[in-house]
């Protein structure tokens, strides 16, 4: 079984937060894609941005996470990613828009865990920012995509419970713990 481990959710469900908090455990955590490439384009001139090209922003999102996982590739221990490649998938989907095979090629090359981890809607912690575009209904909506599309492509889902960040952690070690005690070691 995989160590690679995604983390996803509706936007603003505090899935950055607790990569952080996972960070200061000394996990290895990648980053969500998505926010550096708006924040890259969002200062060219012709910036290929979601709300105006979803498809093109994919392609961009999707490189990126293939780098993602070369680099966990060579990873023996428990990584974790905000955010994986069919978050993109489940995007597209939402916004009307078809997913090209590559997509897919991409997605069983990287090789995530079966199990995924789900952060629900939380409107206590949800913001809106230059990044995090879509409304809370929108956020509402896209955790229930999301589901559906981690489901159909046949990832066992975990929701997460709303709790501080350090109980979300500690949630989740005991559950990759049960899945794979063999697979379980801390980069410490």
């Amino acid at each position: 079984m995989s160590n690679k481990f995604v983390i996803t959710g509706g936007p603003g469900s505090g899935k950055s937060t607790l990569c952080e908090a996972l960070k200061k455990e000394g996990y290895l955590c990648f980053d969500e894609v998505s926010r550096q490439v708006i924040k890259r384009e969002a200062q060219k001139k012709d910036g290929i941005l979601p709300w105006e090209n979803m498809p093109g922003f994919a392609e961009l999102v999707l490189e990126e996470m293939k780098l993602q996982c070369q680099e966990a590739a060579t990873e023996n221990h428990v990584c974790f990613f905000d955010r994986g490649i069919p978050d993109i998938v489940g995007y597209m989907q939402h916004h009307n828009h078809s997913i090209p095979t590559h997509y897919y090629e991409c997605l069983q090359k990287c090789n995530y865990n079966r199990n995924v981890f789900i952060l629900p809607p939380w409107p206590d912690i949800y913001v809106q920012d230059s990044e995090r575009w879509h409304s809370f209904e929108e956020s509402v909506d896209l955790y229930f995509t999301l589901c559906e599309t981690y489901s159909k492509l046949g990832y066992v889902m975990w929701e997460l419970p709303m709790c501080k960040p350090e109980d979300r952690v500690s949630y989740m070690l005991n559950l990759i713990e049960n899945f794979q005690p063999s697979l379980f070691q801390n980069i410490s």
